[in-house]
């Protein structure tokens, strides 16, 4: 089947350089969701126990009026654990920043980060008609909002680099769903308890076999 990659909004070219403000990282409406392959990338790459890692991620529900609006602009997939419903994500500090930014801005876990922070500040859509796949780059909504990376005199980011970040990405999220799902269908038919630490236990468990059917 043929592909296609197009860019969003009439764009002629992606441009981007990142800065190294950190603002992206300390943004404090900027939620930074993790997959099941973003737990594994910090057990295996920077050797992190159940316990270490139930110290820097936070499983965050949302009771507001407005959560199922919330909800439906969500890429990922919420969890069932004893507080509810929730998404699993980065810890943030006091002042909103990540738990792994350090004084200087600069990112600690640099090579074992989120996919979401390695895709970050574009974003893409899928169109299928059957006969070609196109791919549709674009910036995010938050990229455009404050990322000061995205300038015309920024470096120019070639369409298939990122398409194939982006595909990657998206495969990650998928499998992540499916992960969930099962979780929750389990959850529902009273044949596990939903606790949160018991979920990521669950993942450093099957490590070898999640990495034989996800990992590239």
């Amino acid at each position: 089947m043929e592909e296609r990659i197009k860019l969003a909004n009439n764009l002629k070219v992606l441009r981007f350089s990142c800065m190294k403000c950190g603002r992206c990282c300390k943004d404090e409406k900027t939620f930074v969701n993790i997959t099941f392959q973003d737990i594994l990338r910090l057990h295996t790459g920077l050797k992190y126990s159940l316990e270490d890692i139930m110290e820097v991620i936070g499983f965050y529900t949302f009771t507001d009026v407005n959560v199922k609006e919330f909800m439906n602009h969500m890429v990922y997939s919420p969890l069932h654990t004893e507080k509810g419903l929730a998404y699993i994500g980065l810890l943030k500090k006091k002042n909103y920043r990540c738990t792994f930014l350090d004084q200087e801005d600069n990112c600690t876990i640099y090579p074992h980060r989120p996919t979401i922070c390695r895709t970050f500040p574009f974003t893409y859509l899928l169109s299928d008609n059957g006969k070609s796949i196109t791919k549709t780059i674009g910036y995010t909504r938050k990229g455009i909002e404050y990322c000061p990376g995205i300038k015309k005199t920024a470096s120019i980011i070639k369409k298939k680099k990122i398409s194939e970040l982006l595909v990657k990405s998206l495969a990650e999220i998928v499998a992540d769903a499916k992960m969930i799902e099962t979780w929750n269908r389990m959850v529902k038919k009273k044949q596990i308890t939903p606790k949160a630490g018991k979920y990521i236990a669950s993942i450093l468990l099957m490590e070898r076999k999640l990495k034989e059917e996800y990992s590239s």
